[in-house]
């Protein structure tokens, strides 16, 4: 059946998050729903005045598998509004290697016209340890300098959570295969079962008709939960049809599936955090600060066997060590945590001045802002509007003073905490493949609907 697609306005964001969980799945005529939040209607996409901008890119394929450079571009002026919005997107040839990738990102600057001193960082996508962009961030780096003397671009790896850390990492997928399988053979001899009705509504309120291996770790969360809460009657079924499987009764299986239940319901939520709207980049960092504190917690739990933070494998468990089972897992994940956003530990000292003004030590602050943040500090009047308005907001009641600190914080709200624009934009495209009419489209209607498929990008129709 056709797809059908509405948008929904809501007074609060509140209102908007409610209905994002109570509704998801709702069945109108037949068809499960699936929500989306897109952020707040923009205002126009006119030309602005950018004080500072950063640059973010990421590699995907178009409709025919051609690769594409996709080039995101957010801007701060001078009243400290932020534009953010797709600059280019470039089919790339040959072996897209760094210097091919820099040569294009180069010419879409150049293109638009865009001011290579007013780049103050670049984000780059979960494959940033590749050679190829590890040498394109080198060669923006060395481009800026060379314009810009004692200029820095800084380069961050987007606050994601790539596939590669769930699965290499906590080593489950003798879980989550058996979880699959046992699925889609009961979607194709039982979906018509009132008892899995639940399991099958959210399946298709998250994947749609499809349920196969190759969805992602990160949203199967909810799945995991209806799959151990219909443990028994999937085992009965199972077993009633001929088709038993041994590990639906396996105590050691059932434990690693509910401790899987748990950790990603907390990665769900972690990656829910992550994609929300005009975020700062600093509020990205303090989700991830927050969720390695949480893992050095449990690990500290698990060691005690205390599962009060597991309440799923609270549930089944009946060994005051099977706490223990989990602590490696723990570990790693804490280990690639680290390891994954440590580049923006070498900024935490920036982040924490713009994000916390008036506690900051001032010691830790560079001596070039340190006469205006002590000015600051002491100024009880914007004292009370931050904490009555809070970051970003608060940046836009400086006034004329504070030039240098205002420069600070506008290049840090200028930066990308995450690739995840990229990779919405990226999977429209792919969904676009799917569209009967997209294979018909000529150049310049693909090119339309890339910037339409961009999230911050609105039809203007009365």
């Amino acid at each position: 059946m056709n797809k059908r697609i509405a948008y929904a306005d809501f007074k609060s964001q509140a209102d908007a998050e409610r209905a994002l969980e109570d509704k998801q799945g709702t069945k109108i005529g037949g068809l499960a729903i699936a929500l989306d939040p897109v952020g707040e209607k923009s205002q126009g996409q006119e030309e602005r005045g950018w004080k500072n901008s950063t640059r973010r890119t990421h590699e995907g394929a178009d409709v025919d598998n051609a690769p594409q450079l996709a080039v995101f571009i957010r801007g701060v002026d001078e009243t400290f509004d932020v534009t953010e919005e797709l600059l280019d997107m470039v089919p790339m040839t040959g072996t897209s290697s760094g210097n091919e990738l820099f040569v294009c990102v180069e010419e879409s600057l150049k293109k638009f016209n865009v001011d290579w001193s007013k780049l103050v960082s670049v984000s780059t996508d979960g494959n940033s340890a590749l050679v190829s962009v590890e040498q394109l961030v080198t060669e923006l780096k060395s481009k800026v300098s060379g314009l810009c003397k004692d200029t820095e671009l800084k380069s961050v790896h987007g606050l994601i959570l790539q596939e590669s850390l769930c699965t290499k990492k906590l080593k489950m997928d003798h879980v989550m295969d058996i979880v699959i399988h046992t699925i889609t053979w009961i979607r194709s001899h039982g979906s018509d079962h009132r008892e899995f009705s639940a399991l099958f509504s959210e399946l298709d309120a998250q994947y749609g008709s499809l349920f196969s291996v190759g969805l992602k770790w990160l949203s199967r969360g909810m799945v995991l939960r209806r799959f151990f809460e219909l443990l028994e009657e999937i085992d009965f079924f199972m077993s009633s049809k001929g088709k038993p499987v041994p590990q639906l009764t396996s105590k050691d299986w059932v434990k690693d599936l509910v401790f899987l239940v748990d950790i990603m319901t907390y990665l769900n939520m972690l990656d829910i955090s992550l994609q929300r709207r005009s975020q700062v980049v600093t509020q990205m960092y303090d989700s991830i600060h927050s969720f390695l504190m949480k893992l050095c917690l449990w690990e500290t739990h698990l060691a005690r066997n205390n599962l009060a933070h597991f309440p799923t494998l609270k549930l089944v468990s009946e060994n005051e060590r099977d706490g223990l089972n989990y602590i490696p897992r723990i570990k790693e994940l804490k280990t690639e945590f680290q390891k994954r956003f440590s580049d923006f530990k070498l900024y935490e000292s920036e982040l924490t001045l713009f994000s916390s003004p008036f506690s900051v030590n001032i010691n830790n602050v560079s001596e070039e802002l340190q006469m205006e943040v002590i000015e600051l500090q002491c100024n009880t009047i914007l004292k009370t509007k931050y904490d009555c308005v809070g970051i970003p907001e608060f940046y836009k009641h400086l006034g004329n003073g504070y030039p240098k600190y205002k420069n600070h914080c506008a290049k840090i709200l200028s930066m990308f905490g995450s690739t995840y624009v990229c990779e919405q934009l990226f999977s429209v495209m792919k969904q676009q493949k799917t569209t009967k009419y997209c294979p018909h489209l000529k150049d310049s209607g693909v090119t339309s609907l890339r910037h339409v498929a961009a999230p911050d990008t609105h039809p203007g129709v009365e």
